[in-house]
C-alpha cells in the first residue's frame, strides 16, 4: 500500500522505513509514488534510472553488466546519486516511458545496459532526460560509451600470433547484436593484416552468448576434427570461453598446451576459477562511471550535441593460452 502510494492510517516511521528499503534496493514497481525528499531531513533524494536490453532481466543480468551496473553505483554514489531500475526492454510499455518525466526534479537521467530497438531510445528521448547507451551507439540520438573492440582483437590476435598460433577457431555468441558483428569484424580483420583467415568449418556463432552455448560451440568445432583442428579458440566473451574450456577438460584436452582459449572479456568470469582465462577489454566497471559521470555533466535537456565515448582496452595473459603445439 505504502509503495502505492497510501499513507494514512500508517504510521510516519512505517512508512519512511518502506520507503528507504525500496529506495537502497532500487525497487519500483509500477505505480509506485516516489518521495523526492527524505523525510528526516527534508534533502531531495536523486537517482539515475536504467533499462536492461532484451533478454536480460535483473535476475539473469549478464555477468558483463553487472560490471558496468557496479561502476556506475560507485560513481554516482560519490555524487549522492542512487540509481533506479525500470525494467528490461520487455517489461515496458509506452505508457511506462510516459510515467518517467513524472520523476522530473529528483531524476538525473537514464542510462540503457547494451542494445535495445532504436524504438526505446526514441520514447525514452521524450522525457528530456540526458540518456546513455552502453556498449552500443545510436548517432544522434543519445550519448554512448563503447569498448574498444578493434584494439581487443588486436591485442588477442597478436599475443596468440606471436606464441606461433596459425590457426585460429572462432566462437561467437549474441548474433545480430552490434557487440557480436564488431568482435568478430575485430578478430577476422586482424587475421588478414598478417595474412591469415579463419576455417569456416572452425567459426561458430550461437543465438545466445552464456557457459553452455561456448561449451556447445567448441563440441561442435572440435568433433571429427582432424589436422586442421585449430590451435586457438577466440571467444565471444568470458563465459563462452569458460565453456568451452569445460568442454576441453572433459575430454581431457590441455588448456593452454593443446589449444588455447582467450576472451573479447575483462571481467571477474575470467579469473575466478582454473585456468583462469587470457583476456582483453574495456572495463566495464570504468565504462558505467564514465556513464554516470555523462549523465551528472549533461543534467539540462540536451542541445542534440552528443558524445560517443570509446574507452581503451587492458590486455591480461593468464594459463588459459600457451606456445601452439608442434
Amino acid at each position: 500500500m505504502v509503495l502505492n502510494g497510501r499513507k494514512s492510517g500508517i504510521s510516519k516511521d512505517s512508512v519512511k522505513r518502506i520507503l528507504d528499503y525500496a529506495q537502497l534496493h532500487s525497487y519500483a514497481p509500477k505505480g509506485m509514488q516516489i518521495d523526492t525528499s527524505d523525510a528526516s531531513n527534508g534533502t531531495k533524494i536523486e537517482a539515475v534510472g536504467y533499462i536492461l536490453r532484451s533478454p536480460l532481466k535483473l535476475a539473469t543480468k549478464s555477468n558483463f553488466f553487472s560490471h558496468v551496473h557496479q561502476g556506475m553505483y560507485e560513481e554516482l554514489s560519490q555524487n549522492d546519486i542512487k540509481t533506479l531500475f525500470f525494467g528490461a526492454e520487455d517489461d515496458l510499455s509506452e505508457k511506462d516511458y510516459e510515467k518517467i518525466p513524472q520523476g522530473k526534479g529528483f531524476l538525473r537521467g537514464i542510462v540503457i545496459l547494451g542494445q535495445v530497438a532504436p524504438s526505446v531510445i526514441h520514447s525514452i528521448s521524450k522525457s528530456k532526460l540526458p540518456v546513455v547507451c552502453i556498449s552500443a551507439h545510436y548517432s544522434g540520438l543519445c550519448h554512448s560509451v563503447l569498448p574498444n573492440e578493434a584494439q581487443a582483437g588486436e591485442k588477442l590476435v597478436d599475443h596468440l600470433y606471436n606464441q606461433g598460433h596459425r590457426r585460429f577457431g572462432w566462437i561467437g555468441g549474441n548474433r545480430n547484436m552490434m557487440r557480436q558483428a564488431e568482435r568478430h569484424n575485430a578478430f577476422t580483420t586482424s587475421l588478414q593484416s598478417r595474412q591469415l583467415s579463419c576455417d569456416p568449418h572452425n567459426s561458430v556463432t550461437l543465438e545466445n552468448a552464456d557457459r553452455q552455448d561456448g561449451f556447445d560451440a567448441a563440441q561442435s568445432i572440435l568433433t571429427n576434427q582432424t589436422s586442421k583442428c585449430p590451435t586457438a579458440l577466440v571467444c565471444y566473451n568470458g563465459m563462452m570461453a569458460r565453456g568451452a574450456i569445460d568442454y576441453l577438460l572433459q575430454n581431457h584436452i590441455t588448456v593452454g598446451k593443446d589449444i588455447s582459449v582467450v576472451a573479447f572479456d575483462y571481467t571477474r568470469v575470467c579469473e575466478d576459477s582454473r585456468p583462469r582465462i587470457t583476456c582483453s577489454g574495456s572495463s566495464p566497471e570504468e565504462m558505467g562511471a564514465t556513464a554516470a559521470r555523462l549523465i551528472i555533466q549533461n543534467s539540462e535537456v540536451p542541445s542534440g550535441a552528443y558524445s560517443e565515448l570509446t574507452l581503451s582496452t587492458i590486455f591480461r595473459e593468464r594459463e588459459s593460452s600457451g606456445p601452439a603445439p608442434e
